[in-house]
């Protein structure tokens, strides 16, 4: 059959009987038996029904074919499958028109008539004209496939990929690798073959950042994210990303602070650490319970907490202690 004359079938034959068969059936003019939808249908399945048909006759395929998808999965009655053909071809999906038509052929049992059959039967070869099955090859078994951005499975396919006429966006995904796109062009009728080609992603290098650190003591000890890498001078390859530096002496404020370096970045810290302020603090040597402070006289009320009197001693059992002096003596 040549394109012209399966569109010529399509458009004089087969469609003409998918709209009419929608009236047909609503009036009840079918044969009697089997009775038309309007009678055997109930329910929710009769009101869904009953708005498709109004919405399909208003022009509103997407919407006719909501209705009708949702009467089929309440009452499972296999000619509302015809109906949602209908609205599939009026959408110019023709793979999936003649799809459901092959299941109404195969669910409608006694419900469809000869005359509907044949003309069913006429309408499904008559679509083959208007989409084409695409076989992929080379594909790797895990792989995602989509159609239009839309996807349709992962490989391997456990259905054949029907494409419908016209420019058809292809696309398969794999982790690893990069995407596979081609824009098929679906002439209609037999099979097509699109070799596909996964190239693994590229190794990316990335250059490492370089550090350089230098401290004003000679003693100062440096640590980055936590490990001391030297003292007083340190320079070095450092992973892309933050990190952390610290930087201590004795008797030395600690410095620390965080630093954000870029792909082949270098960054140089020069740091000084302060001195500790020892503020008023007054260190004293206790011997013997007496008490010596450097540079000041402390009475030996000071000694004793408030409950204490003169004389006593605190609980427990003293020992000599070495503190550092302050002040001069």
């Amino acid at each position: 059959m040549t394109l012209s004359t399966a569109r010529s079938t399509l458009l004089n034959a087969g469609f003409a009987a998918l709209i009419l068969l929608l009236p047909l059936a609503a009036s009840g003019a079918t044969p009697p038996t089997p009775a038309p939808l309007t009678k055997t249908l109930s329910g929710e399945a009769k009101a869904a029904y009953d708005s498709g048909r109004l919405l399909f006759e208003d022009g509103d395929s997407p919407g006719a074919l909501a209705k009708f998808s949702h009467a089929y999965d309440v009452s499972h009655d296999a000619r509302l499958l015809w109906n949602m053909a209908s609205c599939e071809k009026e959408l110019r999906h023709y793979a999936r028109a003649a799809e459901l038509i092959g299941r109404y052929l195969q669910e409608g049992g006694d419900r469809i008539s000869a005359s509907q059959r044949k003309s069913a039967l006429e309408t499904q070869t008559a679509l083959t004209a208007f989409y084409a099955s695409v076989k992929l090859s080379g594909v790797p078994d895990g792989a995602t496939v989509l159609v239009d951005g839309t996807q349709v499975g992962q490989t391997p396919l456990t259905e054949p990929l029907l494409l419908d006429l016209g420019t058809r966006a292809l696309r398969v995904e794999q982790a690893g690798f990069v995407p596979f796109e081609k824009n098929v062009e679906i002439a209609g009728g037999g099979e097509l073959e699109v070799p596909v080609t996964l190239s693994p992603v590229p190794e990316i290098s990335v250059a490492p950042a370089v550090l350089s650190i230098t401290t004003s003591g000679a003693r100062d000890i440096i640590a980055i994210d936590g490990k001391v890498v030297g003292s007083q001078r340190w320079q070095g390859a450092v992973a892309v990303g933050e990190h952390s530096v610290r930087v201590t002496a004795a008797g030395k404020k600690p410095y620390e602070s965080h630093v954000q370096l870029l792909a082949g970045s270098t960054r140089s810290l020069q740091i000084a650490l302060e001195d500790e302020k020892t503020g008023s603090t007054v260190w004293i040597w206790v011997a013997g319970g007496a008490a010596v402070a450097a540079g000041v006289v402390v009475g030996g009320i000071l000694l004793f907490k408030p409950q204490d009197t003169p004389g006593t001693h605190p609980e427990g059992k003293l020992t000599t202690v070495y503190l550092p002096l302050g002040g001069s003596r």
